[in-house]
């Protein structure tokens, strides 16, 4: 790697610190004003790059892989979305929301992978913290998603899809989103103390 390359890298690496804390106030702010979730998805752009990076930095292609799936998700997520309410299919809108639990599951994997790779080509503990934070906030998603992937599968009319989350899941999806929340700040640290 050329000495301009590696001098380019290090230069953005705190886009990833600053992405990071994009997602976290783009959660945090979406809760009052639903448009500001775009802050979210312009931290994720940040990230991917940022771990693109990392990856490219340490020669590793699961963080390359898991810095592209940062940037793919949101895109094909505004792409579907847009489609699905084009056609008004609610079958287009089934497909979508149960290919999110896969992919989810998919890219979630490479995340907390991606996490533990960090940490162990950086030395920085926060990759670590972060990923095990991880695993607790997604088990705790992911079990809670079951009854909701059943009730996905009845879907019949867009009508049906404000009442797919019960207050009990909204809870538990509240509960995760501020684990998710304390994962993305362990993430921020780690890659402002990565080098």
């Amino acid at each position: 790697m050329s000495l301009e390359v590696k001098k380019r890298i290090e230069k953005y690496m705190n886009a990833g610190t600053i992405g990071y804390l994009l997602m976290i106030f783009g959660i945090i702010l979406s809760f009052f004003r639903e448009k500001l979730i775009s802050l979210f998805l312009l931290g994720g752009i940040l990230v991917s790059y940022n771990w693109i990076m990392l990856g490219e930095k340490k020669k590793d292609m699961v963080m390359k892989i898991n810095g592209s799936l940062f940037f793919i998700f949101p895109v094909i997520t505004i792409f579907v979305t847009f489609v699905a309410v084009l056609m008004q299919s609610i079958a287009v809108i089934k497909y979508y929301l149960l290919s999110v639990f896969a992919f989810g599951f998919v890219g979630v994997s490479i995340n907390i992978f991606s996490h533990y790779r960090a940490f162990k080509k950086t030395k920085v503990s926060y990759f670590k913290f972060s990923a095990i934070v991880r695993v607790i906030c997604f088990s705790i998603m992911g079990l809670s998603s079951i009854p909701l992937i059943k009730e996905i599968l009845a879907l019949n009319s867009f009508l049906q899809l404000p009442m797919l989350l019960t207050g009990e899941q909204t809870k538990i999806f509240l509960l995760g989103s501020l684990i998710y929340i304390f994962a993305c700040s362990l993430s921020a640290k780690g890659f402002a103390d990565a080098e």
